[in-house]
């Protein structure tokens, strides 16, 4: 619970790294994609950190090279299917 937190303390503990279920916030999409036009890619993913008591967000780094495998991976080949129009295989 917000309650409960601890800002001081920033561990698994207290954080969580989600992709399911997720309402994402207007400035983390904004970020987001700021991001990516910024370093002109098409292809990337993003670490954000979000603060729902402030609702703000930061960028931490943009990765062109995402950690492909389990979720991911699946992810990313639904995505570029659905842009190809072609079925990719895991």
């Amino acid at each position: 619970p917000i309650e409960t937190m601890n800002y001081q303390i920033r561990n698994y503990g207290q954080w969580i790294f989600a992709r399911d279920n997720v309402i994402l916030p207007e400035c983390v999409k904004i970020q987001a994609l700021k991001t990516g036009e910024t370093l002109e890619l098409d292809l990337y993913s993003v670490d954000i950190c979000y603060s729902i008591k402030s609702n703000k967000c930061v960028v931490l780094e943009a990765n062109t090279c995402s950690g492909l495998e389990g979720t991911t991976l699946e992810n990313y080949a639904k995505i570029i299917s659905e842009i190809c129009g072609k079925s990719i295989d895991t």
